[in-house]
C-alpha cells in the first residue's frame, strides 16, 4: 500500500523533524514501523507517545519519569479529566485548567480508584500528582490524613515573589482561590489558613500569635523579604500584625493589602445588626465553604440537596462546619481585643465602599489614621461577601495585579 504525499504530511504533522525524516512507509502490517533509534514508533508500529512527550524544549529525548503504581493512576485520570496528554508530575491541577467541578470528578475518581475520600480544601493543598499521591499512600497505609496546614498554595506558576493571603473571620482561604488563578502575570498566591480544623486541634487566642505561626509558615517558601502580603476582611488585621512582626526583625514588607476591610468593619460586621442579616450573610459564607468542600454541593445548591446527601452533609459538619464556627468564636475574641497601632509602611486598599461595612465615607476608610506612609486606593465591583466571585473578581485581580506590580517597581524587583 502506498500513502499520497498529502497523507504522510498529515501523519508527521507535529512530530520532531529527527523523528519523521527517520521513518520510512511500507506497506502491508509493516507500515511506519522502524527499529532505528529515534523512532516515534514502538516495535509494533504504534506511535510511542511517551518517548514523544519526554522531549524536552532542546530537542533532546530523555527517559520519562518513573511513576508510581498510585502516581501512574493518577496521572491517568488527570489526562482523562483534563483532556491533555502531556502532564508532569509536579504540575498543579488548577494550573493546568482544573476548575472546581473537575474537581469534583477527580474526588469520585480517587474515591473509586483507592477508597478514600479528599475534599476539594485537600486537592488544592496538595495539588501535584506527585503530592496527591503521597497523601493517598499515607491515608491507605493507616495514616491519617495530613493535618491542616497553615499554608495552602493555591497557585505555585510565575517567577515572582509570592503573594501571601491571611484568613478571613472563619478561617478558611476558599475566597482566594479564584483570585489567585486570575492574577496577571501569574504570582504565586498561598492562603494561610487557621489552625483548628484538624481534629483536637484548639484555634490561636490571639493576632499576635496567628501572625507569628503563619510567618513560620510563610518562610518555608520564602525565607526572607521583601514580602508581598494581604487580607481580605478580618485577614487585614492578621496582615498588618504579620507585616509589623516581619519590620521588626529587619525584614521588608514589599506591598501591605487590605482587600474591603475598614477600622470599623468589625463592628459594623457584628452589632447593630438585625439577626436575620447575620443570618443572610452567614448562609452566603456557609455556602460558598460547602461549595469548596465539596463541589458536588455547588452544582445542587439549597439545604433540601443538601439534606438528600446525608453523608455528604455530615462530613462537611464535621470537617468543615462544626471547626469553622469554632474558628470564627475565638477569631472574633482576638479581633475584638486587638489593638491597632501605627504602620512605618504603605496601605493598598482595594474596598467596595460597602455601606454594611462601614460608616466611614472617606475612602480610605480609616487606614489614613494607622499607615504613616499614606493609603494608595483602589475601588473594586461587588459587595464585601461576593467581590470573590465571578465576575467582581476579575476587576479585583486586574487592580491587585497593578497595586502590587507598582509595588514591586518601588522595591526595586
Amino acid at each position: 500500500m502506498r500513502l499520497s504525499l498529502g497523507a504522510q504530511h498529515e501523519l508527521s504533522v507535529g512530530l520532531p523533524k529527527r523523528f519523521y525524516a527517520q521513518s520510512s512507509v511500507r506497506g502491508g502490517s509493516g507500515l511506519f514501523r522502524t527499529g532505528r533509534a529515534g523512532s516515534a514508533f514502538d516495535a509494533e508500529g504504534r506511535l510511542d507517545h511517551a518517548r514523544l512527550e519526554a522531549e524536552d524544549e532542546h530537542g533532546e529525548v530523555s527517559e520519562p519519569p518513573t511513576l508510581s503504581p498510585t502516581e501512574q493512576t493518577l496521572m491517568e485520570a488527570w489526562q482523562r479529566i483534563l483532556k491533555r496528554t502531556k502532564i508532569r508530575k509536579n504540575e498543579n491541577f488548577f494550573d493546568l485548567g482544573g476548575s472546581s467541578l473537575l474537581a469534583a470528578e477527580l474526588i469520585a475518581t480517587i474515591d473509586s480508584a483507592f477508597g478514600v475520600r479528599f475534599s476539594f480544601a485537600s486537592v488544592m493543598s496538595t495539588p501535584t500528582i506527585e503530592a496527591l499521591s503521597q497523601a493517598i499512600d499515607g491515608t491507605r497505609q493507616g495514616d491519617r490524613v495530613p493535618k491542616s496546614r497553615h499554608l495552602v498554595p493555591l497557585q505555585t506558576r510565575g517567577q515572582l515573589p509570592p503573594f501571601f493571603g491571611m484568613h478571613p473571620l472563619f478561617g478558611l482561604v476558599y475566597p482566594y482561590a479564584e483570585l489567585a488563578r486570575q492574577l496577571k502575570p501569574p504570582r504565586p498566591f498561598y492562603g494561610l489558613q487557621a489552625r483548628g480544623f484538624s481534629r483536637g486541634e484548639a484555634p490561636h487566642r490571639t493576632v499576635p500569635e496567628m501572625a507569628a505561626a503563619y510567618i513560620d509558615a510563610m518562610r518555608q517558601v520564602q525565607p526572607s523579604g521583601p514580602y508581598y502580603i494581604g487580607g481580605w476582611s478580618l485577614g487585614s488585621l492578621i496582615a498588618i500584625e504579620v507585616a509589623q512582626q516581619l519590620e521588626a526583625v529587619g525584614e521588608k514588607i514589599g506591598c501591605l493589602v487590605i482587600i474591603d476591610q475598614a477600622t470599623d468593619s468589625l463592628e459594623r460586621f457584628m452589632e447593630g445588626v438585625p439577626y436575620w442579616v447575620q443570618l443572610q450573610r452567614f448562609g452566603s459564607i456557609l455556602a460558598a465553604a460547602m461549595k469548596s468542600h465539596d463541589p458536588e454541593f455547588g452544582r445542587h445548591p439549597g439545604l433540601l440537596n443538601a439534606l438528600r446527601r446525608p453523608r455528604r452533609l455530615l462530613r462537611f459538619c464535621r470537617e468543615v462546619l462544626f471547626p469553622m464556627l469554632k474558628i470564627a468564636w475565638a477569631n472574633r475574641a482576638a479581633a475584638y481585643s486587638y489593638v491597632l497601632r501605627p504602620y512605618s509602611g504603605k496601605i493598598v486598599l482595594l474596598h467596595t465602599g460597602d455601606p454594611e461595612f462601614t460608616k466611614i465615607e472617606d475612602a480610605r476608610l480609616g487606614w489614613d489614621a494607622i499607615a504613616q506612609g499614606g493609603v494608595e486606593v483602589y475601588r473594586i465591583s461587588g459587595s464585601h461577601l461576593d467581590l470573590h466571585e465571578p465576575p467582581h473578581v476579575y476587576r479585583l485581580a486586574e487592580q491587585l495585579s497593578e497595586a502590587l506590580a507598582t509595588a514591586q517597581v518601588g522595591a526595586g524587583h
